[in-house]
């Protein structure tokens, strides 16, 4: 028979202190042995040298183009949860104020600047600075959130020992396109997030 039917290729692999692999070419008439694993290796190495210029600045150009599509919707997410945070922060104060008023039955305040994006809750120290008021400034880092509008007749809201402040209204926050409402209900104290 000659070499007219169909080429099998083995791949025979000896362990021990030398280990070779043989490719070898059954085709009927005896076996050749096309390679040896050294010359395999050095035929692989030979070939590949590298990476190309092209190959480099196409794998640039899809991640450059992947960051610019990612970085608006990313900083769009940052905005959103800078203000969830800080009106989340101003209703637990709210909260906080109106529950230390009740528990020692006295007024609860918290007076705000909203001009310079803060306020404070009178007569308690800040619970990370002890001796220090507790002021809040939600237009400063984490949150860089400002006051947009307010309902309040004023620039404060006292909850006597009931529970029932003074005056209710809503007090909008805002980073950039983003806003949330955080309303104080004025009949019950309640204090919720819109």
């Amino acid at each position: 028979m000659g070499t007219d039917g169909p080429l099998v290729f083995d791949v025979a692999l000896s362990m021990g202190e030398r280990s070779l692999v043989k490719l070898t070419r059954h085709t009927g008439q005896g076996v050749l042995m096309l390679s040896s694993h050294r010359t395999f290796v050095r035929r692989l190495a030979k070939r590949r040298r590298g990476v190309s210029f092209v190959e480099v600045t196409i794998v640039v150009l899809i991640m450059g183009i992947t960051a610019a599509a990612t970085v608006p919707s990313f900083h769009q997410f940052l905005s959103a949860k800078a203000v969830d945070c800080a009106a989340d922060r101003l209703k637990r104060d709210l909260e906080l104020t109106r529950e230390r008023a009740n528990r020692t039955s006295s007024n609860g305040t918290i007076k705000f600047a909203f001009n310079r994006g803060a306020y404070r809750v009178m007569g308690m120290e800040h619970p990370d600075h002890p001796g220090q008021p507790y002021d809040v400034f939600l237009n400063e880092f984490p949150y860089g959130v400002r006051f947009k509008a307010t309902t309040l007749g004023g620039n404060e809201i006292t909850f006597p020992w009931h529970g029932r402040p003074d005056e209710g209204g809503l007090i909008v926050l805002e980073r950039g396109h983003y806003s949330r409402v955080v309303s104080v209900d004025a009949n019950s104290g309640t204090v919720e997030i819109q």
